[in-house]
Parts: structure tokens; C-alpha cells; sequence
């Protein structure tokens, strides 16, 4: 038995996981699964991106998102085709769920008005109230299944 610490890519495809087409139970590709080193290093880049990101006017987020919505409509067959394979959903059922993920998009293009606080003068007594909005930073959410497209977006 060999004892030398194994390559990232074999430990990966060690710990993977065999990836189904849900209509004929065919083994279509592995998913491989991320170690906690790998989590971490993925967790401190999103902190690290965040920070620039944080930065960028409001006006260049929103050219990035616009941008965004311009590729997947582009490429909505390249992105709907994993989604028939893997889920075993026909061409037009994928195509529907991408367009929900880019409903996701295109309501990241609205970053202008979305970043916009709020004000309410004379609360009380020489009093203002004013909200700022301001991200957050790295999140994760738990998707469903069956939408793979639109999580692919959030």
C-alpha cells in the first residue's frame, strides 16, 4: 500500500460521488466532494473577493449583472443540457428552469434602485431616521434540487 499523501485530484475522485440520469438511472459523470481545506480556501477567496466587490460602484455591479443576463441567454442550451442529463427533465422543462434563474439575474440588475436607503425626516423632535443599505458579504444557501438553474444564480 502506498502511504504517500494522495493528489488533490485523486482524493477527490476518492470521495466523489456517482452522478445518476434520473430518467434511465445511468451514471453520467462523478461529483466530486470538497474537503474542509478546500471549503476553507473557497471560503477565504469570497472574503477576499468581497471586499473589492464591496468597493465597486454601484454602476459597474449593475454592468456586471447586465452582462451576466447577456451570457445565459446566450448560452441558455449549453446551461439547460447538464440539467436534461442530470435530472432527466426535458429540453423544454430545463430551458424553463434556467429562465427562473434568470429571473434571479434580472433582479440583481435593478442594484441601483435596490441599494437605495431610506429617509424619514422629523421622527420626532430634531430626528431623523435613514436606513443605508450595504452588502453583506459571503452567504451560502441550500437549494433545491429540482432547480438546479436557479441556484446556480443566487
Amino acid at each position: 500500500m502506498d502511504s504517500r499523501p494522495q493528489s488533490g485530484l485523486s482524493q477527490l475522485l476518492e470521495l466523489g460521488a456517482d452522478l445518476f440520469m434520473q430518467a434511465t438511472q445511468e451514471v453520467v459523470s462523478l461529483v466530486p466532494q470538497t474537503t474542509a481545506e478546500e471549503l476553507q480556501q473557497a471560503s477565504r477567496l469570497a472574503f477576499e473577493a468581497f471586499s473589492t466587490w464591496r468597493k465597486t460602484s454601484i454602476l459597474t455591479r449593475q454592468a456586471t449583472m447586465l452582462s451576466l443576463q447577456h451570457l445565459i441567454r446566450q448560452k441558455i442550451d449549453d446551461i439547460a443540457k447538464p440539467i436534461v442529463a442530470e435530472l432527466g427533465k426535458t429540453m423544454v422543462d430545463a430551458r424553463g428552469d434556467v429562465l427562473r434563474g434568470l429571473q434571479v439575474v434580472e433582479q440583481a440588475c435593478a442594484i441601483p434602485t435596490l441599494m437605495m436607503g431610506e429617509t424619514l425626516e422629523s421622527v420626532s423632535a430634531d430626528m431623523d431616521t435613514f436606513t443605508i443599505r450595504q452588502p453583506l458579504g459571503v452567504v451560502a444557501g441550500i437549494c433545491p434540487y429540482g432547480y438546479a438553474a436557479v441556484a446556480l444564480f443566487i
